[in-house]
């Protein structure tokens, strides 16, 4: 458990403790990854990892010595079920620290989610939200320190995480107090309904961070700029900046996942290919994501594509 004496707003000086990490993975809506039936949480980046676990190696090495009493929470959507819609179940990772909890409630949204998961812990708890489908390039560390001392300076009992054009990054630290206001049923979003009831009641401020430092892996579009962003051709990283996949710039990367077939002769360009996947010679994929299960046959080319099995292709 990490411990900050900060200044209350109007109060004397308490001590606030840094007492839980909320994963938020689950989603009342289908993700557009979904269709290649994995949890965007295991899918390959350009170094080696995936999503989940570089953000497992962002926690350890911020949280320290914190990792013993500091809870770590892996929240998961619903399952799959009759008239649902479900985000696919991460892998089961052997972190002792970390738990994986599933919410099998589709309306109560993010908000409500954290507002539940809060409930057993103290009025001067600080948890630290953040969104477990993305990948932060800059270091988690860096920016939990950043919010811890806007609390220690303000007394902020919510400090939002943002790029400089003021859009969230998917990092909030909140005092538990502030959440107890929530209504414990029905629907609450985190970001549209909470933040906005919070404001009200509560000191709620904004840290703005320099340029954009994080990408979402919610969409193929985000995924494929993610991997670019980590990868490595020649020994030189493609990207140094987020950039935009415009059709017809090329990253000059590509990620062929171990299990997957790719013929000598297919091109594969700003592209992943997943395990289980197949190109024949002679087929060309281009800013696309085949997934597992998929064909992509000899002469045929997929173009801005999201292809799985389950579902198809999207383009």
């Amino acid at each position: 458990m990490l411990v900050l004496e900060a200044n209350a707003v109007g109060e004397a000086r308490v001590q606030l403790k840094w007492r839980a990490v909320i994963l938020l993975a689950g989603s009342s809506r289908r993700p557009e990854l979904a269709v290649t039936g994995r949890s965007s949480l295991d899918l390959p980046l350009g170094d080696g990892s995936n999503v989940l676990d570089r953000l497992i190696g962002e926690l350890s090495a911020t949280l320290g010595e914190g990792l013993g009493t500091t809870d770590v929470r892996l929240l998961v959507g619903h399952g799959q079920g009759e008239g649902k819609q479900f985000s696919p179940e991460p892998a089961g990772r052997s972190v002792g620290w970390l738990s994986v909890e599933r919410d099998n409630n589709p309306f109560r949204g993010t908000g409500g989610a954290v507002a539940d998961a809060a409930r057993g812990y103290g009025d001067n708890d600080l948890i630290l939200v953040l969104q477990a489908a993305q990948v932060n390039f800059t270091p988690l560390c860096k920016t939990a320190g950043a919010l811890l001392r806007r609390v220690e300076d303000d007394g902020s009992d919510v400090v939002v995480a943002t790029n400089s054009a003021g859009v969230p990054e998917g990092a909030i630290l909140m005092r538990v107090g502030a959440l107890r206001g929530l209504k414990k049923e029905g629907f609450v979003d985190l970001k549209e309904q909470a933040l906005p009831a919070l404001a009200k009641e509560f000191r709620v401020t904004v840290l703005k961070g320099s340029g954009q430092s994080s990408v979402p892996v919610r969409t193929a579009t985000d995924y494929l700029r993610a991997v670019a962003l980590t990868s490595v051709v020649g020994g030189v990283r493609v990207g140094n900046a987020l950039w935009d996949l415009d059709p017809g710039r090329s990253g000059g990367f590509k990620l062929i996942e171990e299990g997957a077939k790719v013929a000598a002769g297919a091109r594969v360009v700003d592209s992943v290919v997943l395990s289980g996947a197949t190109v024949e010679s002679g087929a060309v994929v281009v800013r696309s994501v085949v997934g597992g299960g998929v064909t992509v046959r000899g002469a045929s080319a997929y173009v801005d594509r999201l292809a799985g099995a389950e579902g198809g292709a999207s383009q």
